[in-house]
């Protein structure tokens, strides 16, 4: 873990960082991934995000990370479920193996639950994080200059606002993802074309 692990954000933080994590099973990547994020920052930097660390269990203590210090030393907000803002029955049925098997209820409830608490910090930018991810040497001031970049572009056009950065790649995206497919097709037709030539003509 960073050695300003116990340096918290400012009262305005530019970036709000959240993650939501749950126990997995014979893998632990979750102090990996927050230990990541905050190596190499100074107390500057650092005091410029808002980190909220999200339990997702109703029972928090069924994640290993909760009986760690470490957990609530880093974290700006340890989150959990609320009783009094979410139906806490309806959840626990969330978790139970047969709803997980072909829900994404409970995955996008826990998405919207820690965006709203990201939301309430008045950080102007929002930062979602799996845990499992690993982050890049440098990836908060690569992140600032894309958020200036895409500042800039967005005034170039006249639009009002831009959406989102994808800040982490994961395999899902090394491949036909829907913004460059053609691109994709093309260049495979064009490969397939050549070898298929190459071997015409060694043939002949």
């Amino acid at each position: 873990m960073a050695q300003n692990e116990t340096t918290k954000s400012s009262s305005h933080p530019e970036l709000c960082v959240g993650i939501a994590t749950v126990a997995r099973r014979g893998a632990r990547y979750f102090k990996s991934t927050v230990g990541s994020l905050l190596e190499g920052l100074s107390e500057e930097e650092r005091s410029g995000i808002n980190l909220i660390l999200f339990i997702a269990h109703t029972n928090a203590s069924e994640h290993p990370a909760y009986a760690e210090p470490w957990l609530f030393k880093v974290a700006d907000n340890v989150l959990l479920y609320d009783p009094q803002t979410v139906d806490i029955n309806h959840i626990r049925e969330l978790e139970t193996d047969a709803a997980k098997v072909h829900g994404r209820e409970k995955p996008l409830f826990d998405y919207t639950y820690l965006l709203e608490a990201c939301a309430a910090t008045n950080a102007p930018y929002v930062a979602m994080i799996e845990d499992d991810v690993v982050a890049q040497d440098g990836w908060y001031h690569k992140t600032r200059e894309a958020i200036k970049s895409a500042d800039k572009q967005i005034k170039q056009i006249g639009a009002p606002h831009w959406l989102y950065l994808r800040l982490f790649y994961t395999e899902e995206f090394f491949g036909w993802n829907s913004e460059f497919w053609f691109t994709y097709l093309t260049a495979s037709i064009s490969v397939v074309a050549l070898i298929a030539g190459l071997c015409i003509a060694a043939r002949s």
